[in-house]
């Protein structure tokens, strides 16, 4: 397993397309391609691997913070089933969810008090932002609890996983070997059909992409890859 950084998955698609350094494909473009791959490619990984796909994180919620940053390593948070509140007791007590954000927002702040009103967290709502950064996205994962908790809380977050933002160039895919290899292939499929080669000449680089997958679905009954082999970039530094 190689869980290989951007900038070195970038350079193997380079050699693929034969173009070692920018020429017709700047990074931003390759990283674009790359990040598309990956996120379909990953998507395969947790379709093989189902356990992987449910993840939790633990969270201290500031006092009186309308929101915070959910930061995750390794995966980003495609939807939150479950929120507990384990502050004096665990398991914790369950949210509910609110179905807007401004059901949040207004129960939490009333616009006639000198101060927020507080208390104990009993909704909650989750929020993705994202932004375009050298080709790719940058996710900011936002939790807002209703009402604002007048003391610190202690939450576990119950996820379904999703690819995280190759963000920069040190970032790793997480992906086992065989992976990796379609995801290159992948990219090159996006490169080539960014230069609107040939059909004959496109169709070789699918063909690849196709050998790649073939290999991950002949080896899917082999031994199981469980996170703990799986080396991340931390996003929280």
């Amino acid at each position: 397993m190689s869980n290989s950084t951007l900038s070195a998955i970038r350079g193997r698609v380079r050699t693929r397309l034969n173009e070692p350094t920018p020429g017709f494909w700047t990074n931003a473009n390759l990283n674009e391609h790359i990040q598309s791959s990956y996120v379909s490619e990953f998507g395969l990984y947790l379709r093989k691997n189902p356990k992987l796909a449910a993840q939790t994180v633990d969270l201290s919620y500031t006092a009186l913070a309308e929101s915070m940053t959910l930061t995750t390593t390794g995966y980003t948070v495609g939807r939150i089933t479950l929120v507990e509140d384990r502050t004096t007791i665990q398991p914790g007590v369950v949210l509910d969810e609110a179905e807007t954000k401004a059901g949040v927002v207004t129960e939490a702040a009333d616009p006639e008090a000198l101060t927020n009103p507080t208390g104990t967290p009993s909704r909650w709502y989750f929020e993705r932002q994202s932004s375009a950064t050298t080709g790719v996205l940058t996710i900011t994962q936002k939790l807002f609890l209703s009402p604002v908790p007048g003391s610190t809380r202690s939450l576990r977050i119950h996820y379904a996983a999703e690819a995280q933002a190759l963000s920069g160039d040190t970032y790793t895919t997480g992906l086992p070997d065989d992976y990796e290899e379609a995801l290159i292939c992948g990219a090159c499929v996006l490169a080539k059909i960014q230069e609107q080669v040939p059909p004959g000449i496109l169709q070789g680089f699918r063909d690849q992409l196709k050998e790649a997958e073939t290999r991950i679905r002949e080896n899917a009954g082999g031994p199981a890859r469980g996170p703990g082999r799986i080396v991340y970039h931390d996003d929280t530094h």
